[in-house]
């Protein structure tokens, strides 16, 4: 157990549907929250740890933290008046200042909500450990790793090929990044800017794109935190549904009272992560445009195998980000709706059995409250409220970028023909 959970004032914890005592695990959740605030950490991420104890290293990332946002602002204002001059498309100008922008907009978004992180994860930990009481934690940590470096790997590499491009175009005279500024005589200038493109490249890709696999491991370990939770509950429904054990209305109270605890961690998580779920979501759409619009449109010439390489390695990199997050936190749903039609079918056992008699009015009165509010309640996280996370949203984006492809694909067509 955690420190934080010693320091509350709290009366004696009862397992509600198990009587086996806990075991002591060398690791448990509370550690692997803790592991993942120490890598946002290194990515310029200030959050406070689940403990006490005071984290290190502080003020290095809210200096670093605050030197990432100047650069990112910099870097729009170069891609606003220099970048078109690279790009003869102007999707691709767009797509680009676009992407930035999303990743801007979705730090300071993450910046403004981390307050509320360490409660949410709080209260995610004992909700927790009252369902897996007597389990053996999996710990989380190798995941955690795994995700991050393989994402950060590939965007080193996507960094490498282009600045590997720059130099190639620098080399060839009709796309010499020393014509981007016609000015005579100022040939030092020129290579400045020259030098300028080569230092930004590897923060546009980290500000981009490493901004989207910071999000996207935080949204994938809490709700793969939440999934447990809710396969945890449902397997002890299930377990009790198949025994022979009278199901009275006192323990189906218990697990309608967990399930609105559950149904009110699940929307203090979306209230936290859903405006970052959503700009997360943004920035991926405008990447996969932006590779798109480079592989397939004929507005921007012959693609080089280094571009090309490049630019599927951010296509891969954004679609399983977004796969990934999406089936996740579809499976909550999926299996929330499990779990709804186990409690109404131990609730219809309970009339069935004359469970609900007048001698028992206090638990009558609570049953019928939570019945209520398992009626009007749904287990599922959204884009700011403005979409549910689901299986058919991949079907959906899917769509849109086919057509995205189709639309640019016939542009091309229609200006060779002109």
């Amino acid at each position: 157990m955690t420190r934080y959970m010693h320091s509350r004032h709290r009366a004696v914890r009862v397992n509600k549907f198990e009587i086996k005592s806990p075991k002591n695990d060398d690791t448990n959740l509370s550690e692997d929250l803790n592991f993942l605030f120490k890598i946002l950490l290194l990515a310029g991420l200030v959050f406070p740890p689940l403990n006490t104890r005071k984290q290190k290293l502080k003020w290095f990332a809210k200096m670093f933290e605050a030197i990432v946002h100047l650069c990112a602002i910099f870097i729009i204002i170069v891609n606003i008046f220099f970048w078109q001059r690279r790009y003869s498309s102007v999707t691709l100008h767009f797509s680009t200042t676009l992407t930035i922008f999303l990743a801007i907009a979705l730090r300071f978004t993450l910046c403004l909500v981390r307050k509320k992180i360490p409660q949410m994860a709080r209260n995610l930990v004992l909700l927790y450990n009252d369902i897996t009481w007597n389990k053996q934690h999996n710990s989380l940590k190798y995941g955690m790793i795994l995700s991050c470096f393989l994402p950060l790997t590939l965007t080193i590499i996507a960094s490498v090929l282009d600045v590997y491009h720059i130099q190639a175009e620098r080399a060839k005279e009709e796309h010499s990044i020393q014509f981007l500024i016609k000015v005579k005589g100022m040939s030092n200038y020129q290579s400045w800017v020259y030098y300028m493109f080569l230092f930004l490249v590897p923060i546009k890709m980290y500000y981009a794109y490493g901004v989207s696999v910071i999000i996207f491991i935080l949204c994938c370990e809490v709700y793969t935190i939440a999934k447990r939770i809710v396969v945890a509950l449902n397997e002890q429904i299930e377990n009790h549904d198949n025994s022979r054990f009278l199901i009275t209305s006192r323990t189906l109270n218990g697990y309608l009272s967990f399930y609105n605890r559950l149904n009110q961690t699940i929307a203090e998580i979306d209230d936290v992560l859903s405006p970052c779920v959503l700009l997360l979501y943004g920035l991926m759409v405008s990447g996969q445009f932006y590779t798109l619009t480079v592989l397939i449109s004929q507005d921007t010439g012959a693609v080089s195998f280094t571009t090309g390489f490049q630019n599927v390695i951010v296509f891969l990199l954004t679609t399983v980000a977004f796969l990934v997050v999406t089936l996740i936190a579809s499976q909550v749903t999926e299996v929330a709706e499990n779990v709804k039609r186990s409690l109404y079918k131990l609730a219809d056992i309970v009339v069935n059995n004359d469970e609900l008699a007048v001698n028992e009015k206090e638990a009558t009165n609570s049953y019928l409250v939570l019945i209520a509010i398992l009626n009007g309640s749904q287990l599922s996280f959204t884009g700011w409220k403005m979409f549910n996370i689901n299986r058919s949203f991949i079907l959906t984006t899917m769509g849109v970028m086919i057509s995205y492809g189709v639309i640019i694909v016939q542009i091309g067509r229609k200006n060779d023909s002109l």
